[in-house]
């Protein structure tokens, strides 16, 4: 019996279609695919399957702290960013977690997979999805993890940098663990001056989340790391993760790709390029969409007129499953060029 799958990428379930005739603007990966220092990189280590993977990853932890200027301690390897959202709740035994919703579904999974009370902050539609300066009355003694996903998923939306230090600085004075997901920062012009990273020397409470699956669009390999200046935390967190979670070819992979920063920097000018393009079609075509700084767009759009896409070959993400979104809202990923504009031609074939 197949489990319900609430994320994108599902094209496995379209039996109609091969993946190869679907274009799957479901899921965001980097639209300028594997680069071929990565493929280079996952053939060379091919040669390695008889040889144990390193346990702790120490050569990409290194690496990865030479880029974040921190600790080699104070990094920590997952396979995907969701296993350390499981295991940050784990390792810390969380009784009630705070949410910034909608946003993605497995902080409230793993929230409610270790019984943790789940408490929902709300952003709201006439904002944007914006989160406001109220949230600092939410962080109070009774809350354990604050969730927080910049830039959001499924809006694209950073937070505010003064906001986010405002965050950062009251959840370390009330010893709440602020958990900032940044999956997709890599996709975000100036990006880097957004981030929390930066505090995590000066603030013991924070654990920020990275993928490489995004950006160097690897989602088959699965790798992600996280940084925290608590180095107690990070060793709570590798006691509840399996060992050796991260697999050679995924460490190799990660090596490689830290030096990549131009195809980075090129990936960032052409998102940002295509992404004004599907945003400028939309309005063009009346339809009401969310400014987004990632590599995706949040919409609404009619259900009945979304469901003909796929038979067109088109695969979106139906966003009625995120908390505080109904049906009407869809994410669509920002592609090459091309798949884009079939996008648009095939939405304008449908109708708005």
């Amino acid at each position: 019996m197949d489990i319900v799958n609430v994320h994108g990428g599902d094209i496995y379930s379209f039996e109609k279609f091969s993946e190869k005739h679907i274009i799957d603007f479901s899921v965001n990966i980097n639209p300028l695919g594997v680069s071929k220092n990565i493929k280079k990189a996952i053939e060379k280590s091919i040669y390695d399957t008889e040889r144990y993977p390193d346990m702790y990853c120490r050569e990409l932890r290194g690496k990865i702290a030479e880029k974040e200027n921190v600790g080699r301690d104070n990094v920590i390897c997952s396979n995907g960013a969701a296993e350390l959202i499981y295991g940050v709740v784990s390792a810390v035994r969380a009784k009630r977690v705070l949410i910034a919703v909608p946003s993605f579904s497995e902080y409230e999974n793993a929230a409610r997979a270790f019984g943790a009370e789940v408490i929902y902050y709300e952003m709201r539609e006439e904002d944007g999805f914006e989160i406001r300066d109220d949230i600092i009355g939410w962080l109070d003694n009774e809350v354990d993890i604050a969730f927080l996903c910049s830039p959001n998923n499924p809006d694209g939306k950073m937070i505010k940098k003064e906001l986010l230090e405002k965050i950062i600085e009251k959840c370390d004075e009330r010893g709440i663990i602020a958990v900032i997901d940044e999956s997709f920062i890599e996709f975000v012009c100036g990006g880097e001056k957004l981030s929390a990273a930066g505090y995590c020397k000066e603030r013991s409470s924070l654990f920020v989340i990275r993928s490489f699956t995004k950006i160097y669009a690897i989602p088959y390999i699965r790798l992600g790391y996280g940084i925290c200046g608590n180095v107690d935390i990070i060793k709570k967190i590798y006691k509840v993760l399996p060992p050796w979670n991260v697999s050679g070819i995924a460490q190799a992979v990660g090596v490689a790709a830290i030096s990549e920063k131009e195809y980075v920097k090129k990936t960032r000018e052409y998102v940002k390029s295509e992404r004004e393009f599907i945003e400028n079609e939309f309005k063009k075509m009346g339809i009401k969409y969310f400014k987004s700084e990632a590599d995706f767009i949040l919409f609404k759009w009619e259900k009945e007129k979304a469901d003909k896409l796929i038979d067109m070959g088109i695969l979106i993400r139906k966003c009625g499953n995120y908390r505080g979104l109904d049906e009407k809202f869809f994410r669509t990923a920002v592609r090459k060029h091309e798949d884009n504009v079939k996008l648009i031609n095939c939405m304008k074939n449908i109708g708005v």
